[in-house]
């Protein structure tokens, strides 16, 4: 399964061991992956560290990085040179999209979010039935946001942060706490 990591918190460093992506937390505590489980490696925060060699493998396996800036706004992509890399055909499919199914896919993109933030909630015993309304009328949801959706789905991170108590390898933290950086989708 190939899946999209988010890797955010500052002074997290990123590095290859024995084909595997390993992600030492500030704190210690460290993740890792195979590399050719990786569609997407994005780094949220400027204040982290990656090896080349990370990149390479994840190149070569057909896998793009992301870096953001401070305000975790993505501002380059690191993706194979391979004319035939999947990334590439995908990338070069976006830019050839009719604005009417951009809009109709990050539709689907939001309702996703949504969903799978419905079924965290759920998990831990935090139901939310607005949610899944909001899953199914996200028109409604997109239309109170920039063309972008970007304020939509933080509207609803916090929402559902707020009533989330125990979260990625089961940490506990309070509501009133900063949302976790690191995450992993798909």
């Amino acid at each position: 399964m190939e899946q999209i990591i988010d890797i955010g918190e500052y002074g997290d460093k990123v590095r290859l061991d024995g084909g595997r992506i390993v992600i030492r937390r500030a704190d210690g505590t460290s993740a890792a992956v195979p590399v050719g489980d990786v569609a997407v490696l994005m780094f949220s925060e400027p204040g982290l560290s990656v090896s080349v060699a990370v990149l390479a493998e994840l190149a070569k396996k057909g896998g793009t990085a992301v870096a953001c800036d401070h305000t975790h706004t993505p501002v380059g992509i690191f993706q194979p040179l391979a004319a035939h890399s999947r990334a590439t055909a995908v990338l070069l499919g976006q830019i050839d999209a009719r604005p009417v199914l951009r809009a109709r896919l990050w539709q689907r993109i939001v309702q996703a979010k949504i969903r799978a933030q419905a079924r965290t909630l759920d998990r831990y015993g935090r139901r939310d039935d607005e949610l899944g309304s909001l899953a199914r009328d996200v028109r409604r949801v997109l239309a109170k946001a920039p063309a972008d959706g970007r304020v939509a789905v933080l509207l609803l991170t916090q929402r559902t942060w707020g009533n989330v108590q125990m979260v990625v390898d089961g940490s506990i933290r309070r509501p009133d706490e900063k949302p976790p950086d690191f995450l992993v989708f798909g």
